[in-house]
């Protein structure tokens, strides 16, 4: 009963948009956090009414080390935004209020178990198939829109219609798309796939809470979705911001097992998460308001020189103060900075207050940015 759940954190938390949630139940009990509603009924109890969102909440918050049941992926706080009645029955305002509620309470990852196709595995494994059968909708676009505009990473489920027909809202843009493997590795028969596929995991008998403290097996893509859901949640807690809506989908590549063809492809996408080698990734230290001091009195023969490298696309900002001999603020300094990649150079003109761009050549756009700044006084 552990898992690499060890490395949770509190701040992380997981909106699920499902059936409902058994709050009550011995291994979520502790992980839940009663933030979510019920839309479909318009009241703010999310009690389940269909047993796969209790499902769901098992694979990625089951509780860890308390000698019950089984060990959720994540071991992370969730809440849970009841978008579906009895029999399934939905439509596009209540997953989409769903969706935006799950964004305002707080949600870093969004887990979508529905969606991408009309049948159904296992006696409503995959919920969405009965009255909302994957179509796009525009309504529920702008909520994920929405949610990705909050820097929100969405996990949605492919479907299970062994059909590669593009269903949302795993096809859209603002989400991780998941499609189902056996045991084996190999896709399971009713997974969905195509060119929307970002990740895979295992589909196939999986193995979660059930109401009344009962547990039990599930298979379809709404069980992978919660294994991806659980491990970038895990990602979010080791790395901290480094992760976000920007960021996974640059490191989707180095955080699996490549199945299939080489690289990304129409049955695994990028290949199986892998929870294990997703925490041994080299990312640098996030570092901020680095100031240093250089000794070296520079005259007209000679250069002080520094780098900053951002390797990961993310905004940098570089300020500098240089002062004089006598230690005040010089002025008359030109700065000439560099951009590797394409080889780009920039003229700054430093007055004593203000900075200027003296000339331009060329706006980089390279993702790998070094900056060199040469301090030239009287420079033309």
């Amino acid at each position: 009963n552990k898992t690499l759940g060890d490395n949770s954190n509190a701040s992380v938390l997981i909106g699920i948009i499902d059936t409902g949630v058994d709050y009550n139940h011995e291994d979520l009990i502790n992980n839940y956090l009663p933030l979510g509603k019920d839309w479909f009924r318009n009241d703010s109890d999310p009690y389940y009414e269909l047993n796969h969102g209790v499902h769901v909440a098992g694979i990625i918050a089951g509780e860890i080390n308390n000698n019950k049941g089984i060990a959720g992926v994540g071991n992370i706080k969730f809440f849970m935004e009841k978008v579906f009645g009895d029999s399934s029955i939905t439509g596009d305002w209540y997953l989409a209020q769903g969706i935006i509620s799950a964004v305002n309470n707080g949600a870093n990852i969004t887990s979508s178990s529905w969606g991408g196709g009309y049948s159904t595995v296992n006696n409503g494994a995959n919920i969405t198939s009965s009255s909302w059968g994957g179509v796009y909708s525009t309504v529920v676009h702008d909520a994920f829109k929405y949610a990705s505009s909050k820097g929100v990473i969405n996990i949605a489920a492919a479907g299970n219609d062994n059909s590669n027909i593009p269903g949302y809202p795993a096809a859209l843009p603002e989400t991780i798309s998941v499609s189902a493997l056996t045991q084996l590795d190999t896709k399971a028969d009713f997974s969905n796939w195509g060119s929307t596929i970002d990740l895979s995991a295992g589909g196939v008998n999986i193995y979660s809470t059930l109401p009344n403290n009962a547990y039990g097996v599930k298979s379809g893509t709404s069980m992978s979705t919660p294994i991806v859901s659980g491990i970038i949640g895990l990602m979010m807690s080791y790395y901290g911001d480094f992760i976000n809506n920007e960021s996974i989908s640059t490191l989707l590549p180095s955080i699996v097992d490549d199945l299939g063809s080489p690289g990304k492809d129409d049955y695994f996408g990028w290949g199986k998460i892998n929870a294990t080698i997703a925490l041994m990734l080299s990312i640098p230290p996030v570092i901020d308001n680095i100031s240093f001091t250089e000794s070296l009195i520079i005259d007209s023969d000679q250069f002080m020189n520094f780098s900053v490298k951002d390797l990961y696309q993310n905004p940098l900002n570089i300020s500098i103060d240089l002062l004089d001999i006598w230690g005040t603020s010089a002025n008359d300094i030109y700065v000439v900075g560099f951009n590797r990649e394409p080889a780009t150079r920039y003229l700054y003109h430093y007055d004593g207050s203000n900075w200027s761009l003296v000339k331009s050549e060329v706006t980089p756009d390279d993702s790998f940015y070094d900056y060199y700044f040469n301090a030239i006084s009287g420079a033309s």
